[in-house]
């Protein structure tokens, strides 16, 4: 691929640059009200300060010099994006040259209400809002007709148990909370996560088109909701394809100098702006029709095995992806389904403690920061330091277990690498070694 500074890519950048400069600089004759024949909306106004008829005030003028500042770093981020996809030889709708509806949208402020708002200002950082087009990458083929009885399935890739008891407590949250959490890879010889993405493609193509696939990692998550009640609260978000949303931006946080880029150009510029302090994707847990979600795999795949193999990095491709617009992939940044726990304080990312943005009703977590209550809590990176405390406070541990009880749970049977298995034959004696009620 040719340099990004010659050829028909210098061309495009340049374009894109010129169109920007040319909206900018017509955007800031408006503000000030200058005078001229070839605009005849703009008239002279009364001096700073004084309110004339139809004139401005010098709030009025204040409130389009920082509607332009917003605008402007829209405009900055535009430029970078499309220089970064030239650079990936990327080419998406994403990154054409904005018009000033786009720039509205994109670089408006954020309109925070009530405790979010509050919380985002503590946090050193006020978010804006914005959505970018999808770019459907497969052509539409053959699918299964599968699917859950409520047309959702929460399925998760799993070799084995792992070296403590974090997926028994995975799985036992699952069970608590009537979700047959299907697992994939079971028993299989692990060699990287490759093979978590096609065993995932796999099972997405297996699957009716509009059936509804839960994906989520499988060593440090908690269930809190059934499937019916996560799959009304996708249904009310209205996108084919959501992501958790956090506070850490990895690993695109530390691949600015491997792009050229300045330190935290990825994650402060080109990342799209949140109404949240969870504004950066996390691929450890997300949710979609099946159609999207294979589309999506298919890409992903194709290019783990075209350019890493098998040490791929899934969450820094898909992450390239949704900041490149593709997909239609949307984030949670409400923390409506999943809420991702790891914390971030050091530069060039702004202070965000998930920990501090929940509290404890009756056993139930609610996040008091965006006023929802998650159903799958991701403990992430550093937030694994809150999984066991988090856990023995929840509702499902806080209920006392009759030897009833614990029987009916270690009879349950999930699928394991499409095999029938109970929960005491893949972790024998959880409940009694993990049994933290009181």
């Amino acid at each position: 691929m040719a340099p990004a500074s010659s050829g028909p890519s210098s061309l495009v950048l340049l374009g894109i640059s010129v169109l920007g400069a040319c909206w900018l600089g017509l955007t800031v004759l408006g503000a000030f009200h200058i005078h001229s024949p070839s605009l005849p909306h703009l008239t002279a106004g009364p001096a700073a300060g004084e309110a004339g008829a139809g004139g401005a005030t010098a709030e009025t003028l204040l409130r389009r010099v920082n509607l332009l500042e917003e605008q402007a770093r829209a405009t900055e981020r535009e430029i970078l994006l499309a220089q970064e996809a030239l650079r990936r030889g990327k080419f998406h709708p994403s990154v054409a040259s904005p018009s000033p509806e786009t720039l509205q949208t994109r670089g408006g402020q954020a309109r925070p209400g009530g405790a979010v708002g509050a919380a985002a200002v503590d946090e050193g950082q006020v978010y804006g809002r914005s959505s970018a087009a999808g770019l459907p990458s497969a052509v539409p083929r053959a699918r299964g007709s599968r699917c859950g009885p409520d047309g959702i399935v929460a399925v998760t890739y799993a070799s084995h148990g792992g070296k403590d008891d974090r997926f028994c407590r995975a799985v036992e949250s699952a069970i608590l909370n009537g979700v047959p959490w299907e697992v994939l890879g079971w028993g299989e010889e692990w060699l990287g996560l490759s093979q978590k993405l096609q065993a995932s493609l796999d099972y997405a193509k297996s699957l009716d088109e509009d059936c509804i696939l839960l994906f989520s990692d499988a060593f440090d998550v908690l269930f809190t909701s059934d499937l019916k009640e996560i799959k009304q609260k996708f249904l009310t978000m209205q996108k084919p394809l959501v992501f958790a949303g956090e506070c850490g931006c990895w690993p695109q946080v530390v691949k600015d100098k491997d792009r050229g880029l300045p330190e935290g150009t990825i994650c402060n510029t080109l990342y799209p702006p949140s109404p949240t302090p969870y504004r950066f994707l996390n691929s450890g847990a997300w949710i979609g029709y099946a159609r999207q979600a294979e589309h999506l795999l298919e890409a992903v795949v194709a290019k783990a095995n075209s350019e890493f193999g098998m040490k791929t990095n899934d969450q820094e491709m898909v992450s390239d992806m949704y900041i490149d617009g593709q997909f239609d992939i949307a984030l949670d940044h409400q923390a409506e389904v999943f809420q991702c726990m790891h914390d971030t304080g050091s530069p060039p990312l702004p202070l965000c403690n998930p920990g501090k943005h929940l509290t404890l009703i009756d056993g139930v977590w609610h996040n008091k920061l965006t006023n929802t209550t998650p159903s799958l809590f991701h403990f992430n990176g550093g937030g694994k330091k809150h999984h066991l405390d988090m856990e023995a406070k929840s509702k499902h541990k806080l209920t006392p277990l009759s030897p009833e009880d614990k029987r009916r749970i270690y009879n349950t049977e999930l699928l394991f690498n499409n095999k029938l298995v109970n929960f005491e034959s893949v972790c024998s004696r959880h409940l009694e070694k993990s049994d933290r009620r009181r």
